[in-house]
């Protein structure tokens, strides 16, 4: 099937349906996925029962799915209801963003609908859209940013303190995901404890930087009990790209930090002597990957 990018019409809701008392689309689709979110439940188990789908397992999930929804209800017409969704108008959602888009990115735009569609209990799930960029100028594990350049980026966000740029200050330290970052740091008197990706938990002992972080107003300013609450994901890598632009760097996303600060773990075990292979281990081990992520 031809997908035609002329077919895309990006409808305003300004005082349409958006400005309803009444439930509207996005509404109906936000609950959706948060009453599909529990915390601690056992996606093995419900798996293994064939009772996963439509669940959401993860705080980085939950949020990335609540972001999909915004931006894709803005480009429906005001007042639609949820049963009035039809292919046409996922394709043509899909479709602007494979202008511009990676096919990685259509295809987890497109995965993130379907996953949305089961929390709801209706079909949102279309046939695959080609992007026009089949991938990305920088991808994989070579897609490091430079020392000189971390090192810039790093000294303008402590002298410009906010939630965006605490995320980086702590990521130079902790190297987690972007989502890992923001969404789920608690602390514990001599550690950092992280939700990470797929509902794991990784440690991270407070280091005297550490320390001067977590004790900073910025940090306080979104800390709940022993919960911080950082800015969106989607925030922070907006926050850095245009950070990069205005110190004049290549542009790097949060990713991109985080093999940075793995780079600079191997080389520190290498240094003290450990073989590649070992050294290639503990890294992954670090940075919680799964089993023979190394590989």
């Amino acid at each position: 099937m031809e997908i035609r990018a002329e077919t895309y019409v990006r409808i305003s809701a300004k005082g349409g349906a958006f400005m309803s008392k009444k439930k509207n689309l996005r509404h109906v689709l936000r609950s959706a996925v948060m009453n599909s979110f529990r915390e601690n439940m056992d996606k093995k188990d419900l798996k293994r029962k064939g009772e996963a789908e439509g669940k959401v397992f993860s705080h980085g999930s939950k949020y990335a799915l609540l972001d999909r929804i915004n931006d894709f209800c803005k480009t429906l017409p005001a007042g639609m209801k949820l049963e009035d969704i039809e292919e046409c108008h996922i394709l043509n959602y899909l479709d602007y963003k494979a202008k511009t888009c990676t096919q990685k990115t259509v295809d987890e735009y497109r995965s993130d609908l379907k996953r949305i569609g089961l929390c709801a209990g209706v079909d949102l799930s279309c046939g695959r859209v080609y992007a026009n960029k089949k991938e990305s100028e920088h991808r994989g594990a070579q897609a490091v940013i430079s020392k000189e350049d971390f090192a810039q980026i790093l000294e303008y966000c402590k002298e410009h303190p906010s939630g965006s740029a605490t995320a980086i200050l702590l990521e130079a330290e902790i190297g987690v995901r972007v989502s890992d970052a923001v969404y789920g740091i608690h602390l514990a008197p001599s550690e950092l404890h992280i939700r990470a990706k797929n509902g794991k938990w990784m440690t991270r002992p407070i280091t005297p930087e550490i320390r001067r972080i977590i004790d900073s107003e910025a940090f306080k300013t979104r800390l709940v009990g022993d919960k911080w609450y950082g800015p969106k994901d989607a925030s922070v890598n907006k926050y850095l790209r245009r950070l990069q632009e205005k110190l004049g760097l290549e542009y790097h996303s949060f990713h991109d930090i985080r093999r940075r600060i793995a780079q600079d773990k191997y080389d520190e075990l290498r240094n003290a002597g450990l073989g590649r292979t070992e050294a290639l281990s503990k890294v992954s081990i670090w940075l919680n990957h799964g089993p023979n992520r190394e590989k």
